[in-house]
């Protein structure tokens, strides 16, 4: 328990570093990881719950590894910014290993969710009275598509009020804030888990008023360029498509490909999918397509999970994956889920 409560602590403080913008918040918080992440080696907790480094930590860590290939070798249009990329990038497949091994107990597991479930209501919370953890709409909705499944499920199965009002403060609180994407995927989440459940008339209606709210917002804002930015990424993954152009790297060669300029910095491509393969190529993307999938079909068996790839959905038309303390929420999550999928393996072993 003592390291559930290292991990909360870790993922907590990971929200206000949100609100940061300067260079160093990534970096305070690749420490703080590496820093957990030593207490644990040096508890011996891998032997008390073992960890397997299988392909799913490899897949973890295959981003870190082609940033810091890159930065060896010098194939980088910014060696500094590829570094910085590549060793946050390692604490954070460090932390998913870790995290496993910490969730790999049935109870703690169980703590954590409950734990994060509840953190996710309080976020809501707070956004709804104007204080809000993330300062970007599109990131405050990610975090809450992530978590929200968790709410919604339990309530459906244990029938508690409070988890049902969790579940739909946080859908309100996304709703709120105005992101389209958002909306839609948080709309999607409800409507399947309660068809699911056979709750159809609840089902139907969350996506009624969820269309509502989101054809009042689809007209109120254009694009912010996205079209454009897309089209120069494109344009980056055709001419570096194997090596890419250094992990990190978008925002220093994205204007040699700009198609507009309303003088504002584009330091991402608004699309993590399209902003992996152009810094790390084409092949250095795919292991996290690997975990994107892999997510999608046990989500399947442990449908509170469905939050993780309405995350990777969410990341093809902004960039939820690229900010710290989202990428280690989805990976305490996909933790969770792989320990769940090794347990209920365990347990048919148990009964054969």
């Amino acid at each position: 328990m003592i390291f559930l409560s290292g991990l909360l602590m870790l993922l907590a403080a990971a929200l206000p570093l949100a609100a940061i913008r300067e260079a160093w918040s990534p970096l305070a918080l690749a420490a703080a990881t590496y820093a957990f992440c030593a207490a644990c080696a040096l508890r011996g907790l891998f032997r008390q719950c073992p960890s397997e480094f299988d392909w799913l930590a490899l897949c973890a860590f295959a981003p870190s590894a082609i940033g810091l290939a890159q930065y060896l070798s010098g194939r980088s249009a910014h060696r500094d910014a590829t570094l910085h990329a590549a060793l946050f990038s390692l604490s954070a497949a460090v932390f998913f290993v870790c995290a496993r091994a910490i969730l790999a107990d049935l109870n703690v597991r169980r703590h954590f969710l409950n734990a994060a479930l509840i953190l996710g209501a309080a976020v809501a919370v707070l956004n709804i009275a104007g204080f809000a953890a993330f300062p970007n709409r599109n990131h405050h909705a990610a975090f809450l598509v992530l978590l929200m499944p968790l709410a919604l499920l339990r309530a459906i199965e244990e029938r508690r009020g409070w988890l049902a009002f969790a579940a739909l403060v946080m859908g309100a609180s996304v709703a709120l804030g105005g992101s389209r994407t958002g909306m839609a995927l948080i709309v999607a989440e409800g409507a399947v888990l309660l068809a699911g459940a056979r709750y159809r008339f609840a089902a139907i209606a969350v996506v009624a008023v969820g269309g509502l709210a989101f054809a009042a917002e689809i007209g109120a804002r254009d694009d912010g360029h996205r079209r454009e930015i897309y089209a120069a990424a494109l344009e980056i993954v055709r001419l570096h498509p194997v090596a890419g152009t250094g992990f990190g790297t978008f925002e220093t060669v994205y204007p040699a490909h700009a198609q507009f300029d309303n003088g504002l910095i584009v330091d991402h491509a608004h699309s993590d999918w399209l902003e992996w393969p152009a810094e790390v190529g084409l092949l250095g993307a795919a292991p996290i397509l690997l975990l994107a999938l892999w997510s999608a079909r046990e989500a399947l068996r442990q449908p509170w999970a469905i939050g993780v790839v309405a995350v990777y959905l969410h990341a093809a038309v902004d960039y939820p994956l690229h900010k710290p303390a989202l990428i280690l929420w989805h990976y305490a999550l996909l933790a969770a889920l792989v320990a769940g999928r090794a347990a209920a393996k365990r347990r048919v072993r148990l009964g054969d």
